[in-house]
């Protein structure tokens, strides 16, 4: 028998050419089957490593994407002073785990530059284990993108 891809003489019962490494059609049948779906000679490892050079290629370009700085950002800004708001109105609160903030009710308002003041309701459990919404208003001053100063806190 002789291999269909270098044309050397193999054994009889070759299933590889041990000069090339081709796969013998008659003794591999099922082998040959998959090779003949993966037709552009590729293989497994050749779409992996096609796939890991396209995935290289995105992670640096929005590596190379500049990040908007959050002072630029009013909507960012906006968001962060809510957060911190209610973390610290959570805070305060006698049973803070069971504090249920009203988001379709936040209002936030820019005072000045990175600063906001934000006023809102929650529904909190008193001591007697009853939910009563509770009003609650602060002022951030946004520090930088994940920090700000929360003073001013009134919870009534």
């Amino acid at each position: 028998m002789f291999c269909q891809k270098c044309g050397k003489e193999l054994p009889d019962d070759a299933k590889f050419c041990q000069y090339c490494g081709w796969q013998n059609q008659e003794n591999n049948k099922e082998r040959n089957i998959n090779n003949s779906q993966n037709n552009n000679g590729l293989g497994c490892m050749g779409c992996f490593g096609i796939a890991f050079i396209i995935f290289v290629i995105i992670f640096i370009i929005l590596m190379l994407i500049p990040e908007k700085p959050i002072e630029n950002d009013s909507y960012a800004q906006e968001l962060l002073a809510r957060t911190l708001c209610q973390q610290e109105v959570q805070s305060r609160l006698k049973n803070p785990k069971s504090a249920e903030f009203n988001r379709s009710e936040d209002v936030t308002e820019k005072i000045e530059n990175m600063h906001y003041k934000v006023e809102s309701t929650l529904y909190a459990q008193n001591s007697f284990g009853t939910n009563i919404k509770t009003y609650y208003s602060c002022k951030v001053k946004i520090n930088d993108k994940e920090s700000g100063d929360v003073y001013d806190v009134k919870i009534k």
